[in-house]
Order: C-alpha cells, then sequence, then structure tokens
C-alpha cells in the first residue's frame, strides 16, 4: 500500500494510468518486490491503485460515446445523451494522451488517462 495520503476529488471521479485501468479491471499482484497489472510480464512503475486502496471504484469511460448537441427553433442547445451511457457533452472518460498524475498510483509517466468513479467504501 502506498504511503501517499490522498485526496479525492469532490464529483467522485479519477483519472488513472493505463497500470491502474488494467488493474481495476483484471487486478494486481506483487511479485519479488515489484508491482503488476493483470496477467501483464511487465513491471509498474508504482503500485497500481494503491493511492485509491480504501474506496470503492467503478469504470466510468464510455468507448462508444455517441452524445451530440443540437439547437431547437429559439437556437437553445439542447444536449442529447449517449445511447449508450446516458452522459451529455463530448467528454467519453478515456484521454488518448496526457502528462497529468495519475490519480491511482501517483505516476508521472505521460499517457492515457482513463476516468473511474470511487465511493466511500461502506464499513
Amino acid at each position: 500500500m502506498s504511503d501517499m495520503k490522498t485526496t479525492y476529488p469532490d464529483d467522485g471521479d479519477v483519472w488513472v494510468c493505463t497500470d491502474c485501468y488494467i488493474a481495476h479491471h483484471y487486478g494486481r499482484h506483487e511479485h519479488d518486490g515489484l508491482w503488476y497489472s493483470g496477467e501483464s510480464d511487465e513491471p509498474c512503475e508504482l503500485e497500481p491503485l494503491g493511492k485509491l486502496d480504501d474506496v470503492d471504484l467503478s469504470d466510468n469511460t464510455c468507448s462508444d460515446h455517441d452524445a451530440d448537441e443540437t439547437r431547437d427553433d429559439d437556437y437553445e442547445l439542447i444536449e442529447i445523451p449517449c445511447t449508450h451511457c446516458g452522459q451529455t457533452g463530448y467528454e467519453n472518460g478515456i484521454q488518448e494522451f496526457s502528462w497529468s498524475s495519475c490519480g491511482g498510483c501517483g505516476s508521472n509517466l505521460g499517457g492515457s488517462r482513463y476516468r473511474l468513479h470511487w465511493t466511500e467504501r461502506k464499513q
């Protein structure tokens, strides 16, 4: 478990790196002091999801995102939600490339970021 204290964003969403996203879906394990995501034989830079051990996570991405918007007769904006996830707006929870640090492990390596939703774990 990571020694870093985590401050969670107010909206319940956190952006994570590819290693953490894979670990969320396929698990993580430690071997000889190194951490791995899923069944990868390539070690991770840091413990995947180590900063999020005390919350419950769910995926908040939509790879088939098809939200749109249009204007009515009065030229008022109408947002049309995605038929797959129900969200409005063009943001699908996947950033193809970002230099932002990972909210799951703290890695500063550039790469893709994926949106996960967190909720407080019930004791």
